[in-house]
Formats: C-alpha cells, sequence, structure tokens
C-alpha cells in the first residue's frame, strides 16, 4: 500500500492545489467583474464543495491506508466514503440545478453522466458486486473527479469569454 498511499499523498496536494486556484480564479471574477449569475455561482460551489471534500476524503483514505487495519477492509471502507458522500451530493446538486434553473451544457452533461457511472460503479465495489474493492477503482474515481474539475473549470472560463463578448457588443 506504499504506492497507494503516495499517490494519495500527491492526490491531496494536487487537488488542493487546484481547488485553490480555481477559488482564486473565480473571487477574481466577482470581483473585477459583474456579480456573477446564478449559474456561475453554481458552478463554483460545485467546483469549491467537491473539490475539498475529496480533499478530505483522500485523507481519510491515506489515514486508513496506513492504519493497522486490513487492506481489504481500509480500501472497502474507502469506497464507502466515496459513493457515502457522492452519491446524496450528486442527487442534490441536480435538485439545486432544477431549482435555479440552470442551463446544462453538453459537457456538463457528459461530466455528470461520468459521475453517475462511478458512482455505480462504487457502489457495485462496496456491494462486492461485479468489482471487489481495489485500489484501482479508488485511482480511477479520484482521477476522474479530478479530471471533472478541470473540465468544469474550462467551461466556468468559457462564461467569461462568452459574457465579455456580450458585454463589448452592447
Amino acid at each position: 500500500m506504499d504506492l497507494y498511499g503516495d499517490f494519495l499523498e500527491l492526490y491531496i496536494e494536487i487537488m488542493l492545489g487546484a481547488v485553490a486556484f480555481m477559488t482564486v480564479v473565480a473571487t477574481l471574477r466577482q470581483t473585477l467583474g459583474k456579480p456573477m449569475p446564478p449559474y456561475q455561482y453554481l458552478v463554483v460551489r460545485f467546483l469549491v464543495e467537491v473539490g475539498l471534500s475529496h480533499v478530505f476524503l483522500a485523507m481519510a483514505a491515506l489515514g486508513l491506508a496506513y492504519s493497522a487495519l486490513p487492506d481489504s477492509v481500509a480500501l472497502k471502507w474507502t469506497v464507502y466514503a466515496f459513493a457515502g458522500f457522492t452519491s446524496p451530493y450528486l442527487l442534490f446538486y441536480i435538485y439545486r440545478r432544477t431549482r435555479r434553473k440552470a442551463p446544462t451544457p453538453f459537457i456538463i452533461l457528459l461530466v455528470m453522466l461520468g459521475y453517475i457511472s462511478m458512482v455505480i460503479t462504487l457502489l457495485l465495489s462496496a456491494l462486492g458486486l461485479y468489482v471487489t474493492p481495489s485500489i484501482e477503482v479508488i485511482v480511477i474515481y479520484l482521477l476522474w473527479v479530478f479530471l471533472a474539475h478541470i473540465v468544469i473549470f474550462f467551461v466556468f472560463l468559457g462564461t467569461f469569454f462568452r459574457m465579455a463578448a456580450a458585454s463589448s457588443a452592447d
């Protein structure tokens, strides 16, 4: 589990830095421009909430990896933690999007479908069906979370350019 522990340590550092950078960019956008529309505010909340929660969950996974628990038990509890957070949060996020009547661009829809497939994989793994809890399942899930953050951040940046183009046309 040493390589897994090293991966988790690097993931925590990189994800924390990425979330901090994304938050600073969003804060600068809000301070230097007009107030953010509800859609952009929703995206920023997603980036910060999901990013920081996965940093904390990865810290818990790191603690479990170096604990006295057998590897199989530590991996199972790690999968439970990720599935236990992501499943309700995904439902809450979809509820929040529909409540605000936020647009759902195709790329965001793909990210949401990716999260749904990852949650299904985590739940199947947690239950021991089809896939057993393993380092590979956790690593693939965490890499998906990081990739999804990058994609959503680029979509967020793209809204700046559309807003700038619309305001310069006025």
